[in-house]
C-alpha cells in the first residue's frame, strides 16, 4: 500500500485484506479457543495496522491530488504539495508545531486515530474534507477501542492487559477475561464477535 494518484487504488487492496480478515476471524470459535486465540491477537494487531497506513496513504494522496472514487480530484488549497515527505512534513508541523522537523519522517502523527484525520484534513483545507468528516461518523468503536486491544497483543505487559479490561464494559462481557477471549468473544444479543464488528466497521 502506497500513496497513489487515484484512490481506487488504495482502497481496493486494504477492502481485499479486510475480507480475508473478516474470513479468518469468522472461522474463529466464539469464544475462542486456546488455539484461536493466537489468531485473534495476529488479526487484531493487523487491522490496527492497516486502518493506520492506509489514513496516511489516504490523506498523502488526498493532499497530492488524488482522484477520488466519486472520479473528482482532491487537492488542498492551503499550499502545493510536490512528495509524499513534504506531505508528512506539513502534517508533524501542524499537529505537533513546538517539535522540529528533521530529515527523517519517522515521528509521525498518530494516523489511528480518526482526529488526526479529521484535522489534518481541515488544516490542508482538503477539497474533499467534508466527505472524510462524513466517512468517519460511522457509528462504532472500533477506532476508541482496537488500539487499546492492539496495544496489549504488540506490547503485553499489565499496563495494556488493564487497558484491554476497560473496554469489557462498553461490550457487556466480565472485564475478568482474557483479552484475546475477551476481543473474540459475542456481546450479548449481537451477533458477531467483537474484533468481527471492528472489521467490518472498517470496510464501511
Amino acid at each position: 500500500m502506497h500513496p497513489t494518484r487515484d484512490l481506487r487504488r488504495l482502497l481496493d487492496p486494504a477492502e481485499h485484506r479486510l475480507r480475508l480478515l473478516t474470513h479468518r476471524v469468522g472461522g474463529c470459535s466464539v469464544p475462542p479457543t486456546p488455539e484461536y486465540e493466537r489468531v485473534i491477537a495476529l488479526a487484531t494487531i493487523e487491522v490496527f495496522n492497516l486502518w493506520a497506513l492506509f489514513s496516511r496513504h489516504f490523506f498523502v494522496s488526498c493532499a497530492l491530488g488524488a482522484r477520488t472514487v466519486g472520479g473528482v480530484y482532491a487537492r488542498s488549497r492551503v499550499m502545493r504539495f510536490a512528495t509524499p515527505a513534504d506531505v508528512i512534513a506539513f502534517a508533524r508541523v501542524k499537529l505537533s508545531p513546538k517539535e522540529k522537523v528533521k530529515k527523517n519522517i519517522w515521528n509521525e502523527p498518530a494516523w489511528h486515530k480518526a482526529q488526526v484525520l479529521l484535522d489534518l484534513a481541515k488544516h490542508a483545507d482538503l477539497s474533499n474534507q467534508n466527505q472524510i468528516a462524513v466517512a468517519l461518523s460511522v457509528p462504532g468503536r472500533s477506532l476508541d477501542d482496537l488500539p487499546k486491544a492492539r496495544h496489549f497483543f504488540a506490547h503485553r505487559s499489565a499496563r495494556t492487559a488493564e487497558e484491554v479490561r476497560g473496554i469489557a464494559l462498553n461490550y457487556n462481557l466480565p472485564s475478568s477475561l482474557r483479552p484475546a477471549v475477551l476481543v473474540g468473544s459475542r456481546p450479548p444479543g449481537r451477533g458477531r464477535s467483537v474484533l468481527l464488528e471492528w472489521i467490518l466497521e472498517c470496510q464501511a
